[in-house]
C-alpha cells in the first residue's frame, strides 16, 4: 500500500509493497537530495549587468560550481536565452567547478529584455537550474544644464551627461548659472510625478516638460520626455526625479 503520511526521507502517498526492507530503510534515513549549482560567473566584456541598447556584450566564458548530493551527476549543460550552448558529460559524476569556453566570444545584444545565461545540472533522477545575473539593455537617462532659450533638439540632448541605467528614481547634481536644469528619459517611462530640490522642496512647477526624438545608439529614433527648468544660478545643487 502508500504511505499515508510522510516519514523520514519518504514521501506521503509513497508505494512501499515493491520494496525491501532495506530499501525502505535507506529511503527514510537517506532521503534523495538534488544536485546544488552554487554559482553561474560571466568573463564578459565589458563588465557590468546594465547595458546600453545597441552595446554588444562578448561573453568570454562560462564558470559554474556543482556540489553533487544523493546521486552521480550526468550532465551539466549552457544556456544562453534557452539555446544550448555546450554540454559536458565526461569527469562530471562528483561535481566540481566547470568552464565553458567558446571557440569565437558570444556576443549578446538587446534580443530580450533581459539577457542570460542558466546552467542545468541532471543527476538521472532529476534536473536542477540556476541563472547568472541578468544583462538589461535600456536607453539612457540625460542631464546637465543648458544656456536659457535653448530650443531642445537631438543634438542637445545628446550633448549632455549621459546615465545608462534602469527606470527608477534618480539624482543628479547641476550647476547652473542663469541656465536651465535639463533631464531626459524614454517617454516610455512615463511622467515625473514630483522634482525635488536638495532643501526637500517641491520644485516641480518650476520645470517645463517636452518631447524630442533621439536617434538612439540602436539606431533606432526613440521618443523622450523632457524636462527643463526656468533658469537659475546654483552651485552642486542635487535635483531627485521621481519617475
Amino acid at each position: 500500500g502508500a504511505t499515508m503520511s510522510a516519514i523520514g526521507g519518504i514521501p506521503a502517498n509513497t508505494t512501499l509493497t515493491d520494496k525491501t526492507c532495506i530499501e525502505v530503510l535507506e529511503m527514510m534515513l537517506f532521503p534523495y537530495t538534488k544536485p546544488v549549482i552554487s554559482s553561474v560567473t560571466l568573463n564578459r566584456t565589458p563588465t557590468g549587468t546594465v547595458y546600453e541598447k545597441g552595446a554588444i556584450v562578448s561573453i568570454n566564458s562560462i564558470s559554474t560550481s556543482i556540489q553533487k548530493k544523493s546521486e552521480a551527476i550526468t550532465k551539466v549543460q549552457f544556456y544562453v536565452n534557452n539555446t544550448m550552448e555546450n554540454e559536458i558529460t565526461t569527469g562530471v559524476a562528483n561535481g566540481g567547478t566547470f568552464t565553458y569556453t567558446p571557440t569565437t566570444a558570444i556576443s549578446i545584444t538587446d534580443t530580450t529584455t533581459n539577457t542570460y545565461v542558466q546552467v542545468k545540472v541532471e543527476d538521472g533522477k532529476s534536473s536542477v537550474t540556476a541563472n547568472s545575473l541578468a544583462l538589461t539593455f535600456v536607453y539612457p537617462y540625460y542631464h546637465g544644464s543648458i544656456a536659457d532659450g535653448t530650443v531642445v533638439n537631438d543634438a542637445v540632448i545628446q550633448g549632455l551627461t549621459k546615465d545608462v541605467s534602469i527606470k527608477g528614481v534618480k539624482t543628479y547634481n547641476y550647476n547652473t548659472s542663469n541656465s536651465c536644469m535639463v533631464i531626459a528619459y524614454p517617454a516610455s517611462y512615463g511622467n515625473i510625478q514630483t522634482i525635488i530640490d536638495p532643501n526637500g522642496f517641491d520644485i516641480t512647477g518650476s520645470f517645463t516638460k517636452s518631447q524630442v526624438a533621439v536617434t538612439a545608439n540602436d539606431s533606432t529614433s526613440q521618443t523622450y520626455n523632457v524636462y527643463m527648468s526656468s533658469a537659475s544660478t546654483n552651485s552642486n545643487f542635487a535635483v531627485k526625479f521621481n519617475i
